[in-house]
């Protein structure tokens, strides 16, 4: 369980350092004059403010979902879209100063694909073991517990009257199953050569 701890607080100082790195560069993309940002870099003054917002979104995404436990899964996807945002300053980067220059934004893009593959593998097998008995824990997985789950806090609903029950059954070689509609009327049979 230690290990865990280590691993969770590792991911939170990643998560929290690149949300404030998001923060600050894409708050100074916002509220700057266009006239300086386009000095700085030969992009259009309206795509800057994209990338700006883009950014600030992405930094609220690594952190709002794991502080306010509303769709943790939403963490991975906000991280895979920084380092889409990352690969995109790796190239201006490359295309208007020095290639070691770029050494920079590489780092933080691995930075946010590690966040990416942690939080997305932590919410992937958090969901698998824990949503069998979801509604125990008080809170609901998508999907779970399913209606028949011993930790479901449902009653079963009965089939609409024509509805048909698909139960799986194996028939031996010879044996005639009889196909019956909610109100026990029989509709067809199956036959198992």
């Amino acid at each position: 369980m230690a290990y865990a701890k280590q691993i969770s607080v590792a991911l939170w100082i990643v998560q929290g350092g690149l949300a404030a790195l998001f923060l600050f560069a894409g708050g100074m993309k916002l509220v700057m004059p266009i006239e300086l940002m386009t000095e700085q870099l030969p992009l259009p003054g309206a795509f800057i403010r994209f990338i700006g917002t883009v950014e600030v979104l992405g930094a609220l995404g690594l952190v709002l979902p794991g502080i306010l436990r509303i769709r943790p899964s939403l963490t991975p996807l906000a991280a895979l879209g920084l380092v889409l945002i990352m690969q995109g300053a790796i190239g201006c980067t490359i295309a208007i100063m020095d290639f070691s220059q770029a050494a920079v934004p590489f780092g933080v893009g691995v930075l946010a694909a590690f966040v990416a593959y942690v939080a997305g593998s932590w919410s992937r097998s958090a969901s698998r073991l824990l949503a069998p008995c979801a509604g125990r824990l008080g809170f609901r997985a998508e999907g779970w517990p399913p209606p028949d789950s011993p930790c479901s806090h449902r009653r079963p609903r009965a089939p609409a009257p024509g509805a048909l029950l698909l139960i799986p059954i194996t028939l031996q070689p010879g044996q005639t199953i009889a196909v019956v509609d909610a109100v026990e009327a029989p509709m067809s049979g199956l036959y198992c050569p």
